[in-house]
C-alpha cells in the first residue's frame, strides 16, 4: 500500500492510515496516520475525509479542531456516509465547531436515519432517536408527533431501548398513531434493559394506564 500512497492513489492512502491509525502490520503512529489521511481526503475519499474528522474531532495525530472535525465531517456526509451525517447533526445539536444549529442538526440526522442501499440499510438509530426527540419537542422544526413516533419506531425496530419505551407510551396513549395495546405491549416486552422498565412501573401514569403489565416482567 506504501508505494502505492506515495504515487497518489487515493484509495492506498486511505488503507496506508489506517494500517498506522490500528497498528495493522506496523506500530500505531497518531501523526502518519493523520498525515495519509489527510492526502486521501484532499482527493475526495469519503471514508478518509470521516477519519480525518475524527481524527480532529478526538485530536490523534493533530491538536482538537472541532471546526476542521466538522468540516471534514460534512465533505464524507455530502457523499453519504452515514456515520458522518450522525456527527454532522451531533456536532450542529451540541453547538461544536459551528454555533448551535437545530435546523441542520435535524437536516443530517434525518439523512443519518433514513435507510439507503448504499451505507445504512436499517439507518442509523441513534438519529433515528434524535429526530424522534427533535419533533417530539419542536426543536429546529414545529413539533410533530406524527414523525415523532415515525422515528421512533424506526429507531426501536433497530434495537434502540429508550426509542422502544417511546413506542409503548405512544401506541398506550395514542400519540403520533392509533392508540393500538397489543402493539403497546409488544413494545414494552422488548425492552430488556430492566431498569428503564422499574422506573417506568413506579409512574402513576404507567400503573393507571397498564395495570396488568405491572410486575409481570
Amino acid at each position: 500500500f506504501k508505494m502505492a500512497a506515495e504515487q497518489g492513489h487515493a484509495q492506498a492512502q486511505y488503507a496506508t492510515a489506517l494500517s498506522y491509525l490500528y497498528g495493522d502490520g506496523t506500530t500505531v503512529d497518531y501523526g502518519q496516520a493523520f498525515y495519509w489521511m489527510e492526502k486521501a481526503a484532499g482527493q475526495g475519499e469519503f471514508r478518509s475525509q470521516y477519519e480525518l474528522g475524527n481524527l480532529y474531532y478526538e485530536g490523534n495525530g493533530t491538536p482538537v479542531k472541532y471546526e476542521q472535525a466538522l468540516y471534514w465531517y460534512e465533505k464524507s456526509a455530502q457523499q453519504g456516509k452515514t456515520d458522518a451525517q450522525l456527527a454532522c447533526g451531533l456536532m450542529y445539536l451540541n453547538g461544536l465547531g459551528t454555533p448551535e444549529n437545530n435546523e441542520k442538526a435535524l437536516y443530517w440526522l434525518e439523512k443519518a436515519g433514513t435507510p439507503n442501499s448504499r451505507m445504512s440499510l436499517s439507518g442509523n438509530r441513534e438519529a433515528q432517536t434524535c429526530c424522534g426527540v427533535m419533533y417530539s419537542e419542536g426543536r429546529g422544526t414545529a413539533v410533530n408527533k406524527e414523525k415523532a413516533f415515525y422515528w421512533y419506531e424506526k429507531a426501536a425496530e433497530n434495537g434502540d431501548q429508550y426509542a422502544m419505551l417511546q413506542c409503548y407510551v405512544m401506541y398506550t396513549m395514542g400519540i403520533g398513531t392509533k392508540m393500538d395495546r397489543e402493539k403497546a405491549r409488544y413494545w414494552y416486552e422488548q425492552i430488556s434493559d430492566e431498569t428503564v422498565k422499574e422506573k417506568l412501573q413506579q409512574s402513576p401514569r404507567f400503573k393507571m394506564l397498564a395495570p396488568d403489565l405491572i410486575l409481570k416482567d
